[in-house]
């Protein structure tokens, strides 16, 4: 089987080559009927309205932006062949999903206390930047979000000035609105959303001050920084659970308003299309024109095709990530997973947490409760042991809840001592936890003991490794490529409502952890009177990343990885400057036997610098499992190949591949 080649070229120090959303809908109460309603973004002054009005006299204008040329409107479903009709420049309004994969997650303590040692101890640590969070909400009462924040950038008075919705809560969280609803609500309430306590987990992971040497706290990545809460999910069910177009626009404009230095987005549509010309792409386009880094979450999608025969020519990676202004981020398993535990018959059993507080459970009976259906569980079984065998989790605990049990204990299936920790919203009230198979085993032997349930903290190694399976592929529909950087996604411990916490995973957690890393970088430019854009900012990321490697010893593609995973000690010793077209990437397209190109090379440091060019095997990936391969016969060279140059100065290298061009 031939597949299409493109190269891929994330030009680092060392070169690796390898080669829409739903529409909103609302029922509404006209004259005793039901009337279904639509929102629309029509593209075009508000003297659009106008013309709309012409066709639906019950049309509603919603939102009007400047950054953009658009406004959204409600208008009658019944109405839209007649609005095409006109004319009219419309859209279906999209809405957006948290990027959160509900799948085994890990925690990053140890990474992030390592990264504390080059970062906070250093003063480096978000002090005097903000940055806006687009996501489903903030507690500001949450204890690890302390207003303590020394050298704030948005003041009282700044915000007061803007005149902008959203208002001041203090030096923590300076401003906060919800774009969704269109109210001051900005706490994430609709428990039953699938992104429930999303938000406040983003939130976290960037900017969490909680004390470091507590395992049960959160501290974050830029502990200092302060986070502009743009709630763009909805609170009120009847409106829906997800994130409009309209309200997501609608908080960029006010983040620009604000002076944010940078903005996160951890939602998507997955499989995204480029578009110079789509409304919200544009104005994250326009951000970054002004000054504000924008880092967004590649997507949850794994490759096309997952988990049959792979598509390899298919991006799966999620719009806004697509967009031109947009740094998309991908996700990497991290090295430990934190874990809770009790002891039980003198031996150590390890759990997540899933609902509930087990210790309420204490002293009640055990009972073995087969593969969870109703037909496996007695009445009033006390604590149910469930295997998990393909039966909706949701399911089973719905089953034994209705049995009358008071807490339910999920163990993995045969060979599986991983661990599961997040289901979504588990509606009934009663604890549940998941064990590994062998500890699930060793409470099914041993029935006739009590148990004394405790919730200790501790860490396990983590028995995934690599890029994370569900971290969406590139490259883009036009062979551009993205992600542009990985980040620790799989998973993290952090913040949720409610002073507690929560394990969540997926590229929705690798992008604050990339956007929390250059707030951090911001400060060591600021330190060293640095001026810098995000330009600056993404070619330090990507120019310097660590590139990751598989289990054999191959980088994992530039399509999976992009330039590697950020290192922050690696930004800081940035002294050479690799680009391609101005950009720290070659996108080289669909490619022949042969291909020559140039990248620029520079000297940005001090004093004169030697440069060694090195590359890796060519690598394209087996279309039978996605997996990277070498592209046997196929040769890269540079001319030249070592060069030196003085301070400030650029030169040009001539790269050339030649050999094979299928696989």
């Amino acid at each position: 089987m031939k597949n299409r080649l493109w190269v891929s070229i994330i030009l680092s120090i060392l070169l690796i080559f390898t080669i829409s959303g739903v529409p909103v809908g609302a029922a509404t109460t006209d004259g005793g009927t039901q009337t279904e309603r639509v929102s629309i973004i029509v593209k075009g002054k508000k003297s659009e309205f106008k013309r709309i009005e012409e066709v639906d006299s019950s049309a509603r204008l919603t939102r009007q932006f400047w950054i953009v040329d658009a406004i959204v409107a409600e208008v009658k479903s019944s109405k839209i062949d007649e609005l095409k009709g006109k004319g009219i420049d419309f859209e279906i309004e999209q809405v957006f999903t948290p990027l959160k994969e509900e799948r085994m997650k890990t925690a990053n303590e140890a990474i992030l206390q390592e990264l504390r040692e080059t970062t906070e101890e250093k003063g480096f640590d978000g002090r005097g930047t903000v940055i806006a969070v687009l996501d489903s909400g903030v507690d500001i009462k949450h204890k690890d979000l302390s207003a303590d924040i020394e050298s704030p950038k948005l003041t009282a008075d700044k915000v007061k000035e803007k005149k902008l919705k959203g208002k001041y809560y203090n030096a923590k969280i300076p401003y906060a609105y919800n774009y969704a609803d269109g109210d001051h609500d900005i706490k994430d309430t609709n428990v039953k959303s699938a992104g429930y306590g999303h938000g406040m987990h983003v939130i976290g992971i960037i900017g969490a001050n909680g004390p470091a040497n507590d395992k049960s706290r959160v501290r974050g990545v830029a502990p200092q920084a302060q986070i502009a809460s743009m709630k763009i999910f909805y609170n009120n069910p009847r409106k829906g659970e997800g994130a409009p177009e309209g309200a997501v626009i609608s908080a960029i404009e006010d983040a620009v308003s604000l002076g944010v230095d940078a903005m996160n987005l951890s939602f998507g549509v997955p499989a995204g299309i480029k578009d110079s010309s789509d409304l919200m792409q544009k104005a994250i386009n326009a951000a970054r024109q002004r000054g504000i880094l924008v880092v967004s979450a590649a997507g949850n999608a794994y490759y096309a095709g997952y988990p049959n025969e792979p598509t390899i020519d298919n991006s799966t990676i999620s719009e806004p990530g697509v967009a031109e202004g947009a740094i998309s981020v991908a996700s990497f398993e991290s090295e430990l997973q934190r874990i809770h535990s009790f002891t039980f018959n003198g031996e150590t059993i390890r759990y997540t947490k899933l609902n509930g507080d087990i210790k309420s459970a204490s002293g009640v009976k055990l009972s073995d409760c087969g593969n969870g259906k109703a037909e496996d569980i007695k009445e009033n079984p006390g604590v149910a042991i469930i295997y998990r065998s393909g039966v909706p989790f949701l399911e089973m605990i719905e089953n034994a809840h209705k049995k009358g049990a008071k807490a339910v204990i999920i163990y993995n299936k045969d060979g599986d001592d991983s661990y599961v920790e997040s289901i979504g919203v588990v509606e009934q009230d009663i604890p549940v936890i998941f064990v590994s198979n062998t500890d699930g085993k060793k409470l099914l032997s041993n029935l006739s003991i009590l148990p004394d349930f405790t919730d200790r903290m501790g860490e396990i190694k983590n028995p995934l490794s690599g890029m994370s399976t569900f971290s969406g592929y590139g490259p883009l529909n036009d062979l551009e490529i993205k992600p542009e950087i990985t980040g620790i996604g799989g998973t993290v411990y952090s913040t949720v409502n409610d002073n507690s916490y929560a394990t969540m995973g997926g590229t929705s957690m690798a992008s604050p952890y990339v956007a929390g890393i250059s707030l951090c970088y911001m400060n060591y430019l600021k330190d060293k009177n640095i001026l810098f854009t995000p330009h600056d900012v993404t070619f330090a990321m990507m120019n310097t990343a660590r590139i990751l490697k598989n289990k054999e010893g191959l980088p994992f593609a530039v399509r999976r990885q992009g330039a590697g995973m950020i290192d922050f000690e690696n930004m800081k010793k940035q002294e050479i400057r690799l680009a391609y077209d101005g950009k720290p990437k070659a996108s080289l397209g669909e490619m022949g036997k042969e291909k020559e190109f140039l990248i620029k090379v520079k000297n940005t440091s001090l004093h004169k610098a030697t440069i060694n060019l090195s590359h890796s095997d060519i690598l394209t990936m087996d279309v039978s499992n996605a997996k990277e391969k070498v592209l046997e016969g196929a040769k890269i060279s540079f001319e030249p190949q070592k060069l030196t140059l003085d301070a400030g100065a650029t030169a040009e290298v001539r790269v050339k591949q030649i050999g094979r061009a299928s696989c």
